[in-house]
Protein backbone atom coordinates (compact mmCIF):
# COMPACT_ATOMS: atom_id res chain seq x y z
CA UNK A 1 0.00 0.00 0.00
CA UNK A 2 1.33 3.45 -0.91
CA UNK A 3 2.46 5.84 1.78
CA UNK A 4 -0.04 8.59 2.56
CA UNK A 5 1.52 12.02 2.70
CA UNK A 6 -1.27 14.63 2.43
CA UNK A 7 -3.66 14.08 5.31
CA UNK A 8 -6.70 16.31 5.73
CA UNK A 9 -7.87 17.36 9.18
CA UNK A 10 -11.05 18.68 7.55
CA UNK A 11 -12.43 16.00 5.20
CA UNK A 12 -12.57 16.95 1.54
CA UNK A 13 -16.22 15.88 1.41
CA UNK A 14 -16.99 18.80 3.78
CA UNK A 15 -14.83 21.25 1.87
CA UNK A 16 -16.61 20.43 -1.39
CA UNK A 17 -19.81 22.01 -0.03
CA UNK A 18 -18.01 25.37 0.21
CA UNK A 19 -16.16 25.09 -3.09
CA UNK A 20 -16.93 26.31 -6.58
CA UNK A 21 -17.78 23.86 -9.33
CA UNK A 22 -14.03 23.61 -10.06
CA UNK A 23 -13.45 22.46 -6.47
CA UNK A 24 -11.69 25.68 -5.51
CA UNK A 25 -12.20 27.56 -2.27
CA UNK A 26 -11.20 30.81 -0.56
CA UNK A 27 -9.51 30.33 2.80
CA UNK A 28 -8.28 32.47 5.67
CA UNK A 29 -4.84 31.39 6.85
CA UNK A 30 -4.86 32.30 10.53
CA UNK A 31 -1.15 31.51 10.98
CA UNK A 32 -0.17 34.05 8.30
CA UNK A 33 -3.22 36.28 8.87
CA UNK A 34 -4.06 36.42 5.17
CA UNK A 35 -6.81 35.43 2.76
CA UNK A 36 -5.86 33.03 -0.01
CA UNK A 37 -8.31 32.93 -2.89
CA UNK A 38 -9.07 30.24 -5.45
CA UNK A 39 -7.28 27.40 -3.61
CA UNK A 40 -7.64 23.78 -4.69
CA UNK A 41 -9.44 21.80 -1.93
CA UNK A 42 -6.74 19.13 -2.24
CA UNK A 43 -4.29 21.59 -0.70
CA UNK A 44 -6.28 23.19 2.13
CA UNK A 45 -7.06 21.95 5.66
CA UNK A 46 -4.27 19.39 5.36
CA UNK A 47 -0.78 18.77 6.66
CA UNK A 48 1.79 16.32 5.47
CA UNK A 49 1.79 13.21 7.67
CA UNK A 50 -0.71 14.77 10.12
CA UNK A 51 -1.92 11.42 11.52
CA UNK A 52 1.42 9.57 11.53
CA UNK A 53 2.50 8.03 14.83
CA UNK A 54 5.77 6.46 15.81
CA UNK A 55 4.46 3.81 18.20
CA UNK A 56 7.94 2.66 19.19
CA UNK A 57 8.96 6.18 20.31
CA UNK A 58 5.71 6.63 22.23
CA UNK A 59 6.31 3.33 24.01
CA UNK A 60 9.95 4.10 24.84
CA UNK A 61 9.10 7.58 26.25
CA UNK A 62 6.37 6.26 28.54
CA UNK A 63 6.92 5.63 32.24
CA UNK A 64 7.36 1.97 33.19
CA UNK A 65 3.80 1.71 34.58
CA UNK A 66 2.44 3.20 31.36
CA UNK A 67 4.62 0.84 29.32
CA UNK A 68 2.91 -2.12 31.00
CA UNK A 69 -0.50 -0.75 30.00
CA UNK A 70 0.73 -0.12 26.46
CA UNK A 71 2.19 -3.64 26.29
CA UNK A 72 -1.09 -5.18 27.37
CA UNK A 73 -3.37 -3.12 25.12
CA UNK A 74 -1.17 -3.12 22.02
CA UNK A 75 -0.33 -6.77 22.58
CA UNK A 76 -4.04 -7.61 22.45
CA UNK A 77 -4.51 -5.38 19.41
CA UNK A 78 -1.50 -6.80 17.54
CA UNK A 79 -1.98 -10.36 18.79
CA UNK A 80 1.45 -10.79 20.39
CA UNK A 81 3.19 -10.91 23.79
CA UNK A 82 6.50 -9.49 22.49
CA UNK A 83 5.56 -5.86 21.95
CA UNK A 84 9.13 -4.64 21.38
CA UNK A 85 9.63 -6.97 18.41
CA UNK A 86 6.15 -6.18 17.09
CA UNK A 87 6.79 -2.43 17.26
CA UNK A 88 10.06 -2.85 15.38
CA UNK A 89 8.42 -4.99 12.70
CA UNK A 90 5.47 -2.75 11.89
CA UNK A 91 5.50 0.33 9.68
CA UNK A 92 6.27 2.76 12.46
CA UNK A 93 4.71 5.87 10.97
CA UNK A 94 1.49 4.71 9.32
CA UNK A 95 0.63 1.37 10.92
CA UNK A 96 -2.52 2.53 12.69
CA UNK A 97 -3.76 4.38 9.64
CA UNK A 98 -3.09 1.56 7.19
CA UNK A 99 -4.33 -1.33 9.31
CA UNK A 100 -7.17 0.03 11.41
CA UNK A 101 -8.45 3.42 10.21
CA UNK A 102 -8.79 2.23 6.62
CA UNK A 103 -11.60 -0.10 7.79
CA UNK A 104 -13.69 2.77 9.15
Amino acid sequence: MAETKKEHYVPQCYLKHFATTEERINVFDKERMEVRTNQDILNVAMKNRFYDLNLFDIYKQAESAEQEIIKKELGELLGTDNIEVALNDIDRQQYIEKNFLVKI
